[in-house]
């Protein structure tokens, strides 16, 4: 057996790619591998003993997995344990057709039979399930036996995720599963691989087997939830946007998943590319909005509704979605980028009073509610309804100079509306500064002098309200 060990001297130094670490109760598995060859250590802490194993080619084990039975040409598997300071190892390679075994104990060669064969029969169970020996010919094995369920009760066996991953990635491969058996498979792997790498790597390679079925796409979505690490559930989720199989309930199924990321910065782009996707009908639009709620960053939040904006013409519909999902938005900065984008839009009369109610109660800076209602008025097309819902909101700004400012541009927009009119002296009363209420009234007193008597008595009302006699008399005299 010189010339494997010559081989396998050579094979160490290629390529060396460490794979996978898995931790079972007092075990560790390390396995690297290289373009030629697998070398994998198994190391049991609690009982002081270790294996190592390398091996190359494809392998077959019997059907009670106690004997190597096929190394396809040119392969070979050597095995080897210490346990307290002894040491024995097999060594089995491929030759002419045939196998060639070999036992030592130290470096003693001892009798295949019943030494040798005997201890394979009972380390091999323990060793495919390890490192995935032989994994091929075991899941064509349980496949053939008792179909998925037979493959997924082995995994369940299993001794790392490593393995895990292979054997579902073998049972997927071998493709015609049905609706049923794509969801028990999507299941299992969620529930059985704990790492979010290995996880990732089997359900972004299966992408386009689950999403032929609705209920399956539904469980594989459903699995990605298991997927710890918010980078590696988003490269799932992007994949599958690259589809053009997904129909309105498979997003909504994604949607559902990407609203499980902890990363508001991930999350807000699964939204983001969702929006991007052709021929998005408001249907989903309207569920996006919703669930953009889920977002804990304000800016991101903003992101996403604005780009909702951008994107579609909002309907009625979307339009009250978006404009409640704004309002719990905390930060009037962020509020007020989607209220601008909102102001691009030609909003309907009832459209523009429930925007006009939403941000007089939702926003508290007295300078970012009084912008908003002067560009609503500047923007909009105003109807009498909306302008007294406007002179009405300003009530909220406590700022004397930013309510005297707002009600003085209003001054301009009464459009020879006595309601309006009423309107704008009745919030006269709110300005506690005698001299911009003064303001305000002197504004207003051309339109006052050519209303009726009532609007007049108004407005005198609310001069009377004027602490200075200065200025009580400068707002009277500009009536007169």
């Amino acid at each position: 057996m010189n010339t494997i060990g010559q081989k396998l001297k050579i094979f160490f130094l290629l390529f060396p790619l460490a794979l996978a670490i898995g931790i079972v109760q007092a075990q560790t598995v390390t396995i690297k591998s290289s373009r030629s060859h697998t070398k994998t250590k198994i190391s049991n802490h609690k009982l002081g003993n270790s294996f190592n194993i390398e091996y190359k080619g494809d392998i077959e084990v019997n059907d009670n997995d106690s004997d190597i039975v096929s190394i396809s040409r040119g392969g070979y598997i050597e095995i080897s344990k210490t346990n307290f300071g002894s040491k024995r190892s097999i060594q089995i390679e491929s030759s002419g057709g045939k196998l060639i075994k070999e036992y030592f104990e130290g470096r003693k060669k001892v009798e295949w039979e019943p030494q040798g064969k005997n201890w394979l029969s009972e380390i091999l169970p323990d060793i495919v399930r390890s490192t995935g020996i032989a994994a091929k010919s075991r899941v064509d094995r349980f496949y053939k036996k008792g179909g998925v369920n037979s493959v997924l009760n082995e995994i369940e066996e299993l001794d790392s995720d490593y393995v895990r991953a292979k054997y579902a990635e073998l049972l997927l491969e071998k493709g015609g599963h049905s609706s049923s058996d794509l969801v028990a498979i999507a299941q299992a792997i969620g529930n059985e691989i704990n790492s979010d790498y290995y996880l990732s790597s089997v359900l972004k390679g299966h992408i386009e087997t689950y999403l032929k079925d609705e209920k399956a796409s539904e469980a594989f979505f459903k699995a990605t939830e298991n997927v710890g690490s918010d980078y590696y559930v988003t490269e799932i989720l992007k994949s599958a946007m690259k589809s053009n199989k997904l129909d309105d309930g498979q997003v909504k199924y994604l949607i559902d998943a990407a609203d499980n990321v902890g990363s508001d910065y991930y999350m807000s782009t699964l939204y983001m590319e969702v929006l991007e996707r052709d021929n998005l009908n408001y249907e989903i639009l309207t569920y996006i909005i919703k669930n953009a709620d889920n977002i804990g960053s304000d800016y991101y939040q903003s992101n996403v509704l604005t780009a909702c904006i951008d994107h579609h013409n909002i309907n009625e519909k979307a339009f009250e979605d978006i404009i409640e999902a704004a309002g719990h938005i905390g930060s009037d900065t962020y509020q007020m980028r989607i209220y601008k984008k909102i102001l691009k839009m030609k909003l309907a009369e009832k459209q523009q009073i429930e925007f006009i109610d939403l941000i007089a109660d939702k926003m508290s800076s007295d300078y970012y509610l009084s912008e908003m209602l002067k560009d609503i008025a500047e923007e909009q097309d105003l109807k009498e309804a909306s302008k007294i819902a406007l002179v009405k909101a300003s009530n909220n700004i406590n700022s004397d100079y930013y309510l005297a400012a707002f009600l003085k541009k209003m001054a301009n927009e009464t459009g020879g509306s006595e309601k309006v009119l009423k309107q704008i002296i009745r919030s006269t009363d709110n300005v506690n500064s005698d001299t911009y209420a003064a303001d305000v009234l002197i504004k207003i007193a051309p339109d006052v002098k050519d209303s009726s008597e009532e609007i007049k008595s108004m407005y005198r009302s609310a001069a009377r309200n004027i602490g200075s006699d200065t200025y009580y008399g400068r707002a009277v005299r500009a009536i007169e």
